[in-house]
C-alpha cells in the first residue's frame, strides 16, 4: 500500500488530535495571548510543545494569529 501526501496529512491530524475532551489543551484565552505575541518565554515555550502535539490547537491559533507578510 502506497500514501500519498494527502493520506500521510491524515493520518497525522489523526494520531495528533485532541483526546477525550482536550483536558491539557491551553483555553482561548492563552492561545489569543499567544497569538499577540503577549506570553511570558517559558508560557511561550510550553505552548509551542503542546502546539507540536495537537492539530486542534494548532487550528485554532490559526485562526487567532494575524497573517504574516
Amino acid at each position: 500500500m502506497t500514501l500519498n501526501e494527502r493520506d500521510l496529512k491524515q493520518l497525522y491530524q489523526r494520531a495528533t488530535a485532541r483526546s477525550g475532551g482536550g483536558a491539557s489543551c491551553p483555553d482561548a484565552e492563552t492561545l489569543a495571548l499567544a497569538a499577540g505575541g503577549d506570553l511570558e518565554e517559558s508560557e511561550r515555550l510550553a505552548l509551542a510543545d503542546h502546539l507540536a502535539a495537537c492539530s486542534d490547537c494548532v487550528a485554532e491559533y490559526r485562526l487567532l494569529a494575524p497573517p504574516r507578510a
